[in-house]
C-alpha cells in the first residue's frame, strides 16, 4: 500500500491510484493503475461531508489497464487516510469481480436490506400502541 498515493491535479481532481512508475523530474509521464477520482458532497442539514470514489476513466480499471499520466499536471501528492484507503481497496476488488459475483454481492445486500426492514417493522408493530414525543428526552 505505500504505492498508493492521492493526487491533486491542476484541474481540481482529485484522484487515488496505484503508482507504478515515477517519472523524472523535469518532465514525463506516471504510469498509475486503479484510478479512482474522490468526489465529495456536503450535507448542510446535517452538517456530514460525504466522500466516494468512482473510475477515473471509463473503463480504465483493473490491474491489467495502466493509465499514463503527465507530471506537469500534479499539483500535489500525499498518503490517503486509512478511511480513504479502505475504501479504495473495497473498490479496487469490486472491480476485479465477475458480473456473476458482483451480482451475487448485490444479491446478498439487497437480502440483508429487507431482514433489517422486516426487523423495523416488526418493532413497530410491537410498539404500534406507544405514543412517541418529539425530542431525546423521555420521562417514564
Amino acid at each position: 500500500m505505500d504505492n498508493v498515493k492521492q493526487l491533486k491535479l491542476t484541474t481540481g481532481e482529485e484522484i487515488i491510484c496505484e503508482i507504478l512508475d515515477w517519472a523524472d523530474e523535469q518532465e514525463g509521464d506516471i504510469v498509475v493503475r486503479n484510478v479512482y477520482m474522490i468526489n465529495s458532497k456536503d450535507d448542510d442539514m446535517r452538517g456530514y461531508r460525504y466522500y466516494n470514489l468512482k473510475p477515473w476513466m471509463t473503463l480504465q480499471e483493473g490491474d491489467e489497464t495502466f493509465v499514463t499520466l503527465n507530471i506537469m499536471h500534479v499539483v500535489a501528492q500525499g498518503k490517503p487516510d486509512l478511511k480513504i484507503l479502505g475504501q479504495y481497496d473495497q473498490a479496487v476488488i469490486n472491480s476485479n469481480l465477475t458480473e456473476e459475483e458482483l451480482n451475487k454481492k448485490v444479491r446478498d445486500y439487497i437480502t440483508k436490506m429487507k431482514d433489517k426492514l422486516q426487523n423495523q417493522a416488526d418493532l413497530e408493530e410491537e410498539f404500534e400502541n406507544v405514543v412517541w414525543f418529539p425530542g431525546s428526552d423521555k420521562l417514564h
